[in-house]
């Protein structure tokens, strides 16, 4: 296992998102910065980074997606998400590639000390239990990823790499965001339990919709 991408994914918070990629210059030439901005605010390149703009803001599920495609593409095998409100420690970056390319077992993800902040993901994980869920856009669609990936026998490893969470404003940034997530968010925590027969942490069904 040897090939890797970096992906950050960008909606608002320049200055977050800065800090974020002033943190992983030792793997620059492998990173990504998918902008989902409204208005594209960040051109082609952002300091350096490349950016990758698409047609439509993405929301944090189809980035996953998408990411994991474009690691295919490329001809990776491991991709690597970064929040763009995390800041790691010199070095983490490389270590965690480190981590999944060494791996023997089944593997699904390495999470770092601040969880999937910082996270890499074996792209033959993806590709068995298949895309992320889409129609949970942000919220319980990492607890949906990461159920789907545990059921089919792949393992989650956290590792003591220090990250540093500061703790997303993107939501708080924007007013728009903000009142669509009081609207959406029980909504979304509805579907998840129809579809798993419970909130996280209280599931009872082992398939999607006890189907």
């Amino acid at each position: 296992m040897s090939g890797y991408s970096l992906f950050i994914f960008h909606v608002n918070r320049k200055d977050q998102l800065l800090d974020a990629l002033n943190s992983s210059r030792d793997v620059l030439l492998n990173l990504a910065i998918i902008d989902n901005s409204e208005s594209g605010e960040l051109g082609e390149e952002f300091d350096g980074a490349e950016v990758i703009r698409p047609s439509v803001p993405l929301s944090w599920s189809q980035s996953m997606n998408f990411a994991f495609r474009l690691t295919e593409q490329r001809g990776g095998e491991i991709m690597m998400y970064m929040h763009s409100d995390a800041i790691a420690e010199p070095g983490v970056h490389l270590q965690l590639v480190e981590a999944a390319r060494t791996a023997t077992d089944k593997w699904g993800a390495f999470f770092t000390s601040s969880g999937d902040v910082l996270s890499a993901h074996n792209l033959k994980m993806w590709k068995d239990i298949g895309p992320l869920d889409t129609t949970l856009p942000m919220y319980f669609s990492d607890n949906d990823y990461y159920r789907r990936m545990g059921l089919a026998g792949w393992s989650i490893t956290r590792l003591d790499l220090p990250v540093k969470h500061i703790g997303s404003q993107t939501i708080y940034s924007s007013p728009e965001l903000l009142a669509r997530n009081h609207v959406t968010f029980p909504l979304y925590q509805q579907y998840y339990a129809a579809k798993w027969g419970g909130n996280p942490g209280s599931e009872t069904f082992t398939t999607p919709f006890n189907r």
